[in-house]
């Protein structure tokens, strides 16, 4: 985020990332304290792709004291993907040309 730990402990995800007061729609810790589970989602942001984590912390009695949140920088995933995408779809494409003749 190219944030310092200090400048960004104790504040919200929508504060650091989007610049918002408010939780983004989809939110996953807004997710995560209704279910008390790990809620995780996949955001870009320009051309950078973030995977999104937060598990929660319960105390004995199951109840939400807070939570771990992770953001990873998955860019480097996503245009690997994207490049077998297509060379999957060439790779097709050559096979039905080859039907055809």
């Amino acid at each position: 985020m190219g944030k310092a730990a200090s400048e960004l402990n104790g504040h919200f995800c929508f504060e650091v990332v989007h610049g918002s007061s408010q939780p983004i729609a989809g939110c996953p810790i807004v997710r995560m304290k209704e279910t008390n589970r790990r809620e995780s989602t996949i955001i870009q942001l320009g051309d950078q792709w973030l995977q999104v984590t937060v598990d929660p912390i319960l105390n004995d009695d199951q109840q939400l004291e807070g939570a771990v949140h992770i953001i990873a920088d998955i860019t480097e995933r996503k245009r690997a993907e994207e490049r077998i995408f297509r060379l999957n779809r060439l790779y097709t494409s050559s096979l039905k040309r080859r039907e055809v003749l």
